[in-house]
């Protein structure tokens, strides 16, 4: 038996014989309404013995009506012993953000930070993190991407080494056992309830989180009771900045400036008539390998495409063209897709074509952004935004830039830049304030 939180599926007869002070016991369906997901189940969804069941989370494990959704309740906490040993040192910024947040824990408060891509959000967490983790408390970090968590938590890992910190996604291969520090992707906090005193959402406006409610509701159960959430991202949507400024007990902590005090890389915009068929184009394609042979002279090239075919295809006329440029692509069915990621980071690709899988989570010094057909609907405003902030993360002086290849100058290409321009002025006003 799990001691943590962990939803464990019982039958009715197995969930009668447990302590009700000890354990929160649910039953799986209740009025036609899973309570592992929240979705209303009709009566189509009928098993040939005619009992009910969830068909919109049976990917966790099917639930039936003759089940019990059983989690151990909370023990007392008590203080214990916990140490940061990240060695860094936060900016001025960062520390103002890192006072908003402890300032937000004792107002009982929740936070959404909206930071520039860059900024070190990761690191203004530190903490936060420490303080509940000495009062005894449990931390999920959570994030909907899967190369998100991956990037996350070495750095958690490196920030708490004295804490044994579990990675938790759908593929991982270490079975499941009780963590006070948990990094996971947003799927797997299905899996608890009750359980989290402090709830960290990365990236929230991300793909497959953004706007699946039962990811949403997942992340609700699994916080506990007078819980604290903290909500992380550069592109905050509209609909939710609206919702928060509704809520007493949320506050906006915005911060427009990346940690190296440098201005967002803003995109150039490049016409390309053709690019959404580069190679059957010999004039297009020509001006498109020239923009390429230029960029790999400097830097390493993330080239972005709008699908998955058009990526393999780019990739390999590219690399018929230029046989000297060691390239590969990615996608998010590619089985081999965390390996090439790993090798991408330790520079051994020139060139990597990705889908839009890899427009967050990954950082990387020395390297130039292209999107090719930056007009495809596949490319939100927030998407355009995120991919244009892979550039110029690291380093002593500028390193990196952004293209957009585009045959129509599209309402979310002009926002991106906007928004881009808007905050490098936030930016400029913050630094001019501190002299």
């Amino acid at each position: 038996m799990y001691e943590d939180g962990y939803v464990q599926v019982l039958s009715m007869e197995q969930s009668a014989q447990l302590d009700e002070n000890e354990w929160w016991i649910r039953p799986a369906i209740l009025e036609n309404r899973c309570q592992r997901c929240n979705q209303r189940i009709d009566s189509r969804y009928i098993l040939p013995n005619n009992t009910l069941y969830c068909p919109y989370c049976i990917q966790f494990g099917r639930l039936t009506q003759n089940e019990a959704l059983c989690s151990k309740k909370a023990r007392p906490t008590s203080p214990r012993k916990a140490i940061c040993t990240w060695t860094g040192k936060l900016t001025k910024n960062q520390q103002t953000v890192a006072n908003q947040l402890r300032k937000c824990l004792e107002q009982h408060h929740h936070a959404l930070v909206w930071a520039v891509t860059g900024a070190g959000k990761t690191e203004m967490l530190f903490e936060l993190i420490l303080t509940f983790l000495k009062s005894g408390k449990r931390v999920a970090i959570s994030s909907p991407r899967i190369d998100v968590c991956l990037e996350l938590y070495p750095r958690i890992c490196q920030a708490f080494s004295d804490e044994d910190v579990y990675l938790m996604y759908g593929d991982a291969k270490e079975p499941y056992r009780e963590h006070t520090l948990i990094v996971c992707t947003t799927h797997q906090l299905i899996h608890f309830y009750q359980a989290f005193d402090l709830l960290i959402i990365d990236e929230i406006d991300a793909f497959p989180y953004e706007g699946d409610e039962i990811l949403h509701f997942a992340s609700v159960q699994c916080l506990k009771e007078g819980g604290m959430n903290v909500l992380l991202t550069a592109t905050p949507p509209n609909h939710l900045l609206r919702r928060l400024t509704t809520l007493d007990n949320y506050e906006i902590i915005k911060l427009p400036i990346r940690f190296h005090q440098r201005p967002l890389i803003v995109p150039k915009l490049v016409y390309n008539e053709h690019c959404d068929n580069l190679t059957q184009h010999p004039l297009a394609a020509r001006r498109y390998l020239q923009l390429i042979s230029q960029l790999v002279k400097k830097w390493h090239v993330l080239i972005f495409c709008p699908s998955i075919a058009y990526t393999s295809e780019l990739c390999q006329f590219t690399k018929k063209h230029l046989p000297q440029i060691a390239m590969t692509d990615v996608s998010a069915v590619d089985p081999n897709r965390q390996i090439k990621v790993q090798k991408l980071r330790q520079h051994e690709y020139e060139l990597f074509f990705t889908t839009t899988i890899l427009e967050r989570g990954v950082t990387i010094d020395e390297v130039a952004v292209l999107v090719i057909s930056a007009h495809h609907k596949v490319y939100s405003k927030s998407a355009l935004v995120q991919i244009a902030g892979r550039a110029d993360r690291k380093g002593q002086k500028v390193n990196g830039d952004v293209y957009f290849l585009l045959n129509e100058y599209t309402p979310a290409i002009k926002q991106a830049c906007k928004e881009i321009s808007e905050m490098n002025r936030l930016a400029r006003e913050l630094i001019e304030n501190e002299v």
